[in-house]
């Protein structure tokens, strides 16, 4: 997302991260990279070669010629991880 401040994703889900625990997820060393209106959206370790656990579905607005940013950088991560 090229360090956008705002982007906009298709939810399509019933259960989310309760945000109570948010200061427990991040003492263990999770990153909350993605909120919206106080809801976690999105987590991240710093220290996993790919790890990012995303409330939306970013399969939904892919297409051929625009991959979405999250699946464009769990390729990327898997290549490097390959060539390994």
């Amino acid at each position: 997302y090229n360090n956008a401040k705002n982007i906009k994703e298709r939810h399509r889900h019933r259960y989310e991260a309760n945000p109570k625990y948010r200061k427990e997820f991040e003492d263990k060393g999770l990153i909350v990279s993605g909120e919206s209106e106080g809801l976690i959206e999105a987590v991240e370790l710093n220290n996993h070669p790919f790890f990012l656990a995303v409330q939306f579905h970013p399969e939904f607005t892919s297409r051929l010629e625009r991959v979405n940013p999250v699946i464009c950088g769990f390729i990327k991560a898997a290549i490097s991880y390959e060539d390994d």
